[in-house]
């Protein structure tokens, strides 16, 4: 039986409490219960706070004072974004960035609100939130057993598979933001969103024939489909 969403609040944490419980479901989730190597993790402490933490929008669904989910999205109006920019090839965005690019990372539910459409929420609220911030490319990755899950989004590969630094193999993917084409096309989430949004076809044109249309990946197989 799948647990109801009705009663959860999605909201931004921007409290000292509130990021300090985020931290503390970061390590929850990453360490004990997947066994991730997390850099910056602080055993002592069951905890996971990151350099780019300081600079980036937190999405959090509470269940009265527990956090259930989160979310972090980060804007180059506001960050350099650190080694993702050779993780994901941002500079390929041209004229976008860095100000119209984006990431989406750390999106993680727990156990008891997997496959419940959580995720859904808020993928949903971090992006209204980074379209009124001018977002043109949110730029992610994720291991093979998600792809689907996020191409579902709109996300799509634009280059080949990568290492990286504590998760592995991923596959870095793109979400084209003003692509309503291609969002409605495969039924995104997003779509109704970005639909309330002024079109930018020379965006789109820009990252379908200087992004989109160079990719060449080379897939393993995928596992079953779970949430991070």
């Amino acid at each position: 039986m799948k647990t109801k969403l009705t009663h959860l609040t999605i909201r931004q944490a921007e409290s000292p409490e509130d990021l300090e419980k985020l931290y503390r479901f970061r390590y929850r989730i990453y360490v004990e219960e997947m066994g991730r190597h997390q850099r910056y993790a602080d055993h002592a402490g069951r905890r996971v706070e990151e350099p780019l933490d300081a600079t980036a929008a937190h999405f959090i669904a509470v269940d009265g004072e527990k956090i259930v989910g989160c979310l972090r999205w980060n804007s180059g109006l506001d960050t350099d974004f650190g080694e993702y920019v050779e993780l994901y090839q941002m500079h390929r965005a041209g004229p976008y960035f860095p100000a119209q690019c984006g990431t989406t990372t750390k999106v993680m539910v727990a156990p008891e609100y997997r496959r419940t459409g959580l995720v859904v929420r808020l993928c949903q609220a971090g992006y209204t939130h980074a379209r009124s911030r001018g977002l043109v490319a949110d730029f992610m990755d994720c291991n093979p057993h998600l792809e689907e899950q996020f191409a579902q989004f709109g996300y799509r590969p634009y280059r080949s598979r990568t290492e990286h630094p504590e998760y592995g193999d991923v596959l870095p993917m793109l979400l084209l933001c003003p692509d309503l084409e291609h969002l409605q096309r495969v039924r995104s989430p997003l779509a109704t969103i970005e639909a309330a949004h002024p079109r930018h076809p020379e965006a789109v044109d820009f990252f379908h024939q200087h992004v989109l249309n160079h990719h060449h990946d080379h897939r393993p197989q995928a596992t079953t489909l779970t949430e991070s």
